[in-house]
């Protein structure tokens, strides 16, 4: 008769460690499910970000280029075409900036 204990307690064993097992994978899934979704809210805000900091350079540009087109009314200078201003960096802008305005101020005097 002890086998019949054995057995039991042997398939009592194997039922609290099939349990555990399923208990590891699951809590493995969860932990593997809240890194995926953190790492994709990280990507997220850094793609806003991103996108942030681009606006506010064309906005930058954009406000440059005005200028640079306002100066050139103002010399009775032939403007320069909006989609070259737009292939030019932002540096090289606020050069033709600072030369417009240095033809103005020559210009005064």
């Amino acid at each position: 008769m002890p086998g019949i204990e054995f057995e039991t307690a042997i398939d009592t064993l194997e039922i609290i460690s099939a349990k555990m097992e399923d208990k590891q994978m699951y809590d493995q899934r969860e932990k593997a499910q809240r890194d995926y979704e953190w790492a994709l809210s990280g990507a997220r805000e850094e793609g806003r970000e991103e996108g942030r900091e681009e606006g506010r350079e064309e906005g930058r540009k954009s406000a440059v280029i005005d200028s640079v087109r306002m100066l050139e009314d103002l010399l009775g200078e032939q403007q320069t075409e909006g989609a070259a201003l737009m292939t030019m960096s932002l540096d090289a802008l606020a050069s033709k900036v600072a030369k417009l305005r240095q033809c103005l101020r020559d210009r005064r005097t």
